[in-house]
């Protein structure tokens, strides 16, 4: 397989995956209620993502927070 077809297929791939993971989280709420501010914003991305493991079929997520820098 070329590299191109390669990374032609990974991307079509990953907008599958990015559009399954959005219909799942749609009107999906948390519990807990955030402040709005990056990182909080990140974590309740995370809950939501946690929350759906069932639906999505993950036995093991791993997530990346940035805090970012001084603010």
């Amino acid at each position: 397989m070329s590299p191109t077809i390669f990374c032609a297929e990974t991307l079509h791939k990953s907008l599958g995956n990015n559009e399954r993971l959005h219909e799942t989280l749609s009107g999906r709420e948390t519990i807990e209620t955030f402040p709005n501010t990056g990182l909080c914003n990140q974590m309740s991305l995370v809950t939501q993502i946690i929350d759906s493991r069932h639906e999505r079929g993950a036995d093991v997520d791993v997530f990346y927070l940035n805090k970012g820098g001084c603010e």
